[in-house]
């Protein structure tokens, strides 16, 4: 019941606090609705002065528009009367010029009819020479015709060999491939199946992977010179008998003493990983030797093999007493005899053992001995050596077809160069025997025009001279027409430039009117985007204000149940210190009459304390280093889990490298670690009211960042409007430019014959500032 109430106590304190901190933020919550409604209703101000000035500025961009027709109007008018005036004089200075232009050609065909019998005459002589140098220049170009043609011959024969030389050599650089590759191949084959016996011996002649483990083992190093197999050598034919004998003793592994040896046995039993034979490298031979005499067909086998001469006596140990014989039969004739002791093998396998065993049968379904193995090693690895001498010499032998191929290549080339250039060598002297002809007849055709044009011209002269007296005629009555028209034109220019000045000034009136019209539109249009926002704003506000009363509301509520059930739980309480009392009575009373069995039973429970507690000790102690280990090792695989996850690394091998730190460097670390604490409690308290805080200056920046943003459109919409005129002004100067420019020429044309004018931009790259020159 005291936990109870003293809980409630702590919820009506909280609900407390809750209550004043939400009142606090309906009070901040109050004061900016009122400054954002302060802030509408100075936009909307703003937006009606806007709409009573774009009102203005349309009805002045009315006048404008209107008073701009009128000049219009008036300047098209001048400019009707003008064009008819030009045109009329812009005819009478285009008859006029033509008359002279009559004048000046009649005159000058004169002089050109009298010079061109004087030129036809002389190139008359010269066309004659001409014809005689050409005639001499087609015999010589015909001359060196045929010669081209023998040489020609003569190189397409060096080509045809050429090319069959090509060709075999092609042929037998194809066939050297084909023998690269098939030695490729087999070298191939043999490699991959010696890697295979290498990897079979490896894993076969230890016996098993627990003798194998000795072998490789860190402290092992020196002590062991390998497996008997290792160190003899048994001619192919001899293979299974050697095998028969020894059997599993090829597998025994060779040590420096029987230390060694005992030091093996003793790691294979700790680890647990099975058995394996050691001989010593100095084994004593125990072998009896036979007192028989030894018959001719009996041969010792350790005549047969050869062991190196460090394991000369293990040698003696395990073939010291054996013997070849041709037949198992002869074998046991030989072992009857009286004296004779030692053991009898055939090349096929077959055995006697001193006591009479019988050893033998078919080694079809038996593995592959470590012998063959090894010989069969031995033999591929010279196999390879020679594959890998006989690839290098076909290796050279490719690199000489190709530099023989090579040679006759570039040779062929540069035949076919030859005869590529002859073919162009002759077929340019074809061309200028062809050019020749060409040229005589055309000097032939020459002459006879020109002999023509002389009789004409004769007749001309005196047709130019009657016309040139008439013409004279016509241009003094032209010449007084165009003086009368001149005059009309210049008061008429004088007016049309005076109403072209007057419409630019009322086109720039009206385009900084649509300017400003423009920018006050997107003024008026931000301002009401603006006030969208605020009011947005002030709704959410007023949500917020909402739903902190309600929160206020509830928490009054909260206290109020807190309270009554404060009440409830003391009054039960008071009732439960009263039966406390009366039970505590009666336990005193029956309590004094048993106070004998209490002591005795105090004892007991005393030492049951004693021991439980000793029990509770240990089982303590075991748990929390039960803990502490669990602990340890999560720490340690979190700790190889995140070495491996940030530095990429791993830990085991790391680990062989690892340098203790020192207790200095421990203890300067401790007090490293003590003052980045010490800084860390000198922050102080936290700040309970650090996210409201940045909620309300948030709010606030996000106000005046989209303020900040409203300007900045603005000022990018005003920016785009100027460069949108700009653009369409220069589009539209150009146009009217190339049209006028176009209407020039043909005008200057007109009036000036045979000459050309054209109007050029000052400044190209900037329409707006560009002057005009002619």
């Amino acid at each position: 019941k005291e936990k109870n109430i003293e809980f409630a106590q702590q919820q009506i304190g909280d609900c407390s606090q809750r209550k004043k901190k939400d009142l606090a933020e309906i009070q901040g919550l109050s004061a900016r609705r009122e400054d954002l409604t302060s802030e509408i209703n100075a936009t909307r101000e703003k937006v009606k002065e806007a709409e009573d000035r774009i009102a203005v500025l349309n009805n002045e961009h009315e006048e404008g528009q209107q008073k701009a027709r009128q000049l219009i109007d008036a300047d098209k008018e001048i400019n009707s009367r003008l064009e008819e005036k030009k045109i009329l004089y812009i005819d009478i200075v285009t008859e006029k010029a033509k008359i002279k232009n009559t004048i000046s050609s009649l005159s000058k065909n004169i002089e050109d009819l009298k010079k061109r019998e004087e030129r036809e005459a002389r190139e008359i002589d010269e066309d004659r020479k001409k014809l005689a140098l050409l005639e001499e220049k087609r015999k010589s170009v015909e001359e060196a015709l045929s010669r081209g043609s023998a040489e020609l011959n003569q190189l397409e024969e060096k080509r045809q060999s050429a090319s069959s030389s090509l060709a075999q050599a092609k042929e037998n650089l194809q066939l050297c491939e084909d023998d690269i590759l098939q030695i490729k191949e087999e070298f191939g084959i043999k490699t991959s199946r010696l890697n295979s016996l290498k990897e079979f011996q490896e894993s076969f002649k230890w016996g098993n992977e627990g003798v194998r483990t000795v072998i490789e083992a860190q402290e092992s190093r020196g002590k062991f010179y390998g497996v008997v197999a290792d160190h003899i050598t048994v001619p192919p034919e001899y293979e299974t008998a050697v095998e028969a004998v020894l059997g599993e003793k090829l597998h025994y592994v060779i040590v420096k003493n029987q230390k060694d040896g005992v030091w093996a046995i003793d790691y294979l039993k700790n680890y647990q990983l099975g058995r394996g034979s050691f001989i010593p490298q100095e084994a004593r031979n125990d072998n009896g030797k036979t007192s028989a005499p030894i018959p001719q067909e009996a041969e010792p086998l350790l005549q047969k093999v050869s062991f190196q001469d460090d394991f000369r006596q293990i040698a003696d140990c395990l073939l010291g007493n054996v013997f070849l014989i041709p037949s198992i039969d002869s074998g046991i004739s030989l072992w009857k005899k009286n004296g004779f002791h030692g053991t009898l093998v055939t090349r096929e396998g077959d055995l006697l053992s001193p006591q009479g065993v019988l050893s033998g049968g078919s080694g079809a379904a038996v593995e592959k001995s470590l012998l063959s193995t090894k010989r069969e090693i031995f033999e591929l690895e010279t196999e390879v050596s020679a594959l890998g001498s006989k690839l290098q010499e076909q290796t050279a032998q490719k690199q000489r077809f190709v530099s023989e191929l090579a040679l006759w290549d570039e040779e062929s080339s540069q035949i076919k160069a030859r005869i590529h250039a002859l073919e162009i060598d002759i077929n340019s002297r074809k061309k200028d025997q062809e050019r020749f002809a060409d040229e005589v007849n055309g000097i032939k055709q020459r002459l006879a025009a020109l002999e023509f044009n002389l009789q004409a011209t004769k007749t001309e002269i005196d047709e130019a001279i009657e016309k040139t007296r008439l013409v004279n005629a016509d241009i003094r009555k032209k010449d007084e027409e165009e003086k009368n028209i001149s005059g009309i034109i210049s008061d008429l220019n004088v007016k049309r430039e005076q109403s072209r000045i007057a419409i630019e000034e009322q086109e720039r009136y009206l385009t900084n009117k649509k300017i400003e019209l423009a920018a006050l539109e997107e003024k008026k249009e931000a301002n009401l985007q603006t006030i969208s926002r605020l009011q947005n704003d002030i709704n959410t506000i007023a949500n917020e204000i909402k739903a902190k009363e309600e929160e206020i509301i509830a928490c009054d509520n909260q206290l109020s149940r807190l309270t009554s059930g404060i009440e409830t739980e003391r009054s039960g309480l008071e009732e439960l210190y009263k039966n406390l009392e009366i039970r505590e009575t009666t336990l005193n009373e029956q309590k004094a009459g048993q106070t004998t069995e209490d002591e005795q039973l105090r004892i007991r429970e005393h030492e049951i304390k004693e021991n439980k507690k000793r029990l509770d000790d240990f089982r303590q102690k075991i748990n929390e280093l039960e803990i502490l280990c669990r602990e340890t090792a999560l720490n340690g695989e979190n700790l190889v889990r995140a070495i491996k996850e940030k530095y990429d690394v791993d830990w085991e091998s790391m680990f062989a490298s690892f340098t203790k730190i020192d207790e200095e460097k421990i203890s300067q670390l401790d007090e490293l670690l003590e003052k980045d604490r010490q800084t860390v409690s000198n922050f102080g308290e936290v700040n309970l009211l650090a996210i409201s805080e940045y909620e309300e200056l948030d709010k606030r920046y996000q106000f005046l960042s989209a303020q900040i943003a409203d300007l900045n459109a603005s000022l990018n919409t005003l920016q785009r409007t100027i460069m949108r005129i700009n653009k369409i002004s220069r589009t539209r100067f150009a146009e009217t430019f190339a049209a006028i420019n176009a209407c020039f020429k043909e005008v200057f044309a007109h009036i000036f014959p045979g000459g050309r004018g054209q109007l050029i931009l000052t400044d190209e790259n900037d329409l707006l500032e560009t002057g005009v020159d002619i």
